[in-house]
């Protein structure tokens, strides 16, 4: 019979490991540059995302100057 101090003291491990894929799953394709692309920046509401959100407009427009 199971107790609930038995339950109390039940340590469940999980393996994080998986069999690996026989095969890798090709990339999508990727546009050669951005020149006339619309890149949409999406506030997610995690915390600080504001900021992060302003230094990747910062480098995109710097970087990337007709997107």
């Amino acid at each position: 019979m199971v107790t609930s101090a038995d339950i109390r003291n039940t340590r469940l491990v999980y393996e994080p490991l998986r069999h690996a894929r026989k095969h890798q799953d090709a990339l999508a394709p990727h546009p050669a540059t951005l020149d006339g692309k619309v890149v949409a920046l999406i506030n997610n509401t995690k915390d600080l995302v504001d900021s992060l959100l302003d230094e990747v407009k910062t480098l995109i427009t710097k970087y990337f100057p007709s997107a």
